[in-house]
């Protein structure tokens, strides 16, 4: 992936937002978030998207679950306890079994401090294979489109 100019990154443009609390555990020996916990505030907002759009309940009615395909951060400023963190979300692509999400973090100041792309994959893990996404999950997520 290409490097990512945080400048260019508008928070208008994120629908979902989710606020998180950073706590003292998160901090590495640096004194700064461990990047670790910055993965783990990324997955937060994909599971607030999912909760907030519906398809959450779907996954089960559909019998699939996501499967994270892949994801890839940048990160551009530190984050430090004690500190209130914003992660807005938004669905970017949506295509036949998958769909990719970007996410920005912004710091207590509300600066972005991290972006992030994850592809995700309707699974069946019965059949061990991809599933189409149906209509209705598709206009779930298109809810929260952006481009």
């Amino acid at each position: 992936m290409q490097r990512i100019d945080p400048s260019k990154l508008r928070e208008k443009d994120y629908p979902s937002t989710l606020e998180l609390k950073i706590d003292w555990s998160e901090m590495d020996v640096l004194g700064h978030v461990n990047n670790v916990m910055i993965n783990k505030y990324f997955q937060a907002a994909r599971i607030n998207l999912w909760e907030r759009t519906g398809v959450k309940t779907l996954f089960s009615e559909l019998r699939v679950e996501p499967m994270v395909a892949s994801t890839s951060v940048q990160f551009f400023k530190p984050l430090y306890y004690p500190g209130i963190i914003t992660v807005k979300t938004r669905v970017v692509n949506i295509n036949n079994s998958s769909y990719s999400f970007e996410h920005i973090l912004l710091n207590q100041d509300g600066k972005i401090a991290a972006f992030q792309y994850d592809v995700i994959v309707n699974f069946d893990f019965e059949s061990m294979k991809s599933e189409a996404i149906s209509n209705v999950f598709r206009s779930k997520l298109k809810k929260f489109t952006t481009r």
